[in-house]
């Protein structure tokens, strides 16, 4: 008819015309399509409505997806969902985001968990108060990977010559699985230096010791006449305490510092095995 009606009249009714385009924007408005003919974004119709799972979470659509309040949400997420909000939360390590089919975080167990961290190795926290925190270069020993689920137990090391220095008598302590150690450098005999020195993390953070022939005699747990190693970064994403590295004065290898740990009750010195080069003592 109203077509008709134009041909009648050979011009087009400005009234007919704005009763269309009214028409016209009511479909597209619940199809949502936009006047181009897509959705923003570029998507066809509304990620709500469109019979696709747009997030990978297995779940299609209202009321399906509990990403969707309605058909005209545009999208199948929801800022209100941590595990499917689109983004890596802020408490966990990893940087993986949400509940997905494939590729999403393991500490969504399902769209709607409230909990994105894998456990104790994923949670940016120093759960065992060792210094040393969750998965990754200067992490925890016991973290294998961001779904490992315990810290404990502890394991640390501190050298007051920061690694392998003849020239200066230095002593290692820590724990080692939660067992307090101290060790000073001293001469096995006139000639050789017993150095102690700290692990990195492929070797526990055990304390480590390295005999050492000092050609002008050692005295006094140092080789005589020696001079101290070159300090700093090599930049090489390794952290080498035997070298001198840690975290205050090699961030880019070691990575940030975390909170001190709190004085043990008692330190244990005796005991001390038989130095063998380059070998854990405990």
């Amino acid at each position: 008819m109203i077509l008709i009606r134009f041909f009648k009249r050979g011009f087009v009714d400005p009234i007919l015309l704005v009763v269309g385009a009214i028409l016209v924007l009511y479909v597209l408005s619940f199809s949502g399509i936009g006047p181009t003919g897509f959705a923003p974004g570029g998507q066809s119709g509304r990620g709500c409505g469109n019979g696709i799972d747009d997030d990978n979470d297995g779940l299609i659509d209202y009321p399906n997806d509990p990403g969707c309040t309605s058909r005209k949400d545009r999208t199948e997420t929801d800022p209100n969902l941590i595990c499917d909000d689109g983004l890596d939360a802020t408490h966990d390590a990893d940087t993986l985001a949400d509940f997905r089919v494939s590729g999403g975080d393991p500490g969504c167990a399902y769209s709607q968990d409230a909990i994105e961290t894998d456990g104790d190795c994923d949670d940016l926290i120093d759960n065992d108060a060792d210094t040393h925190v969750d998965f990754g270069n200067n992490g925890d020993s016991e973290c294998l990977s961001f779904s490992s689920n315990s810290e404990d137990p502890r394991d640390y090391c501190s050298d007051s010559d920061n690694g392998i220095d003849e020239s200066t008598l230095g002593t290692v302590t820590g724990e080692d699985a939660s067992v307090t150690f101290s060790y000073t450098d001293s001469c096995a005999d006139a000639n050789n230096l017993n150095e102690y020195y700290c692990g990195d993390k492929p070797e526990g953070y055990d304390p480590l010791y390295q005999i050492i022939v000092c050609a002008n005699g050692c005295s006094n747990g140092v080789c005589q006449g020696s001079q101290p190693p070159p300090t700093g970064c090599d930049n090489d994403n390794i952290c080498e305490s035997g070298q001198g590295e840690d975290c205050s004065s090699c961030s880019n290898d070691c990575g940030a510092c975390p909170p001190t740990p709190p004085p043990s009750s008692s330190i244990e010195t005796s005991n001390v095995p038989p130095p063998k080069s380059n070998t854990s003592i405990v």
